[in-house]
C-alpha cells in the first residue's frame, strides 16, 4: 500500500500526503507544502485532507494543472468496504472540493488502489481497480471537472473487465483532457501488463 506520497511542486519544493493516526485507532490524511528550502509552508504538522471515520490509505498523488496538488485514496467510512474519494487542494492548502474528499465511487464491493492525473483543465482522472462484478477485479475510471463533479458514467467508465484480474492501474495525463492507463493483468494465465488511453 501506498500510505504516503510525494509529489514536486514545479518550483524546486514538495507535497507531502501521508496517512496519519493522530485522531485515534483509525488512519487519516494529511498534507504539507515544503518550499525549495525543506521550509513547512502550510499548517504545523500538516493539514487535514480526510479525517472521516475508519481507514484512509493508498494514496495517489499528483501535481495540479495550475498549483496545488491532487489526491486520491481508498476509504472505509461506508463501513461496508472501500470506496474511491479525491480532494484538490489549492497552492495555499485549501481544500477546494468537498469536505473530507470528493466521491469517486461506491459501488458494491471494493474499490482500491487509486491513482490520479490532471486533466490539464483544472479537473482531473482516477483510475482504480474495481471488485464490483464480484469474481474478480476490473479497471475503472472518472474525470472530475475543475468544480468537483464527475463528468463520465456514475461510479466511473469501464476501462478493462477482461478475465480474471486487472489490478494495480497507473495513469498520466495525456494533455488533452484525457488519460494513458497501464495496469497488471491476468487474463492470459501469466501476469502482463496493458495500457488504454481515454479521451
Amino acid at each position: 500500500d501506498d500510505e504516503d506520497r510525494a509529489v514536486a511542486d514545479g518550483v524546486g519544493g514538495a507535497y507531502i500526503v501521508w496517512t496519519d493516526y493522530r485522531g485515534g485507532a483509525s488512519a487519516d490524511l494529511y498534507a504539507q507544502r515544503l518550499n525549495a528550502s525543506g521550509v513547512a509552508q502550510w499548517t504545523t504538522n500538516g493539514v487535514a485532507v480526510c479525517t472521516a471515520a475508519s481507514e484512509q490509505g493508498d494514496i495517489g498523488g499528483r501535481r495540479d494543472s495550475s498549483a496545488g496538488i491532487l489526491v486520491s485514496w481508498e476509504d472505509s467510512r461506508s463501513g461496508t468496504s472501500y470506496d474511491i474519494y479525491a480532494q484538490k487542494l489549492g497552492a495555499a492548502g485549501v481544500a477546494q472540493w468537498t469536505a473530507n474528499g470528493l466521491l469517486v465511487c461506491n459501488a458494491v464491493n471494493n474499490q482500491l488502489y487509486p491513482d490520479i492525473a490532471t486533466d490539464a483543465s483544472g479537473g482531473a482522472v482516477v483510475t482504480w481497480q474495481d471488485l464490483r462484478s464480484g469474481t474478480s477485479y476490473d479497471i475503472y475510471a472518472q474525470r472530475i471537472s475543475p468544480a468537483g463533479v464527475a463528468q463520465w458514467t456514475a461510479n466511473g467508465a469501464i476501462v478493462s473487465t477482461a478475465a480474471d484480474n486487472q489490478d494495480s492501474p497507473r495513469l498520466l495525463s495525456d494533455g488533452q483532457g484525457g488519460a494513458l492507463i497501464a495496469w497488471e493483468d491476468s487474463r492470459s494465465g501469466t501476469s502482463d501488463v496493458y495500457v488504454q488511453r481515454l479521451s
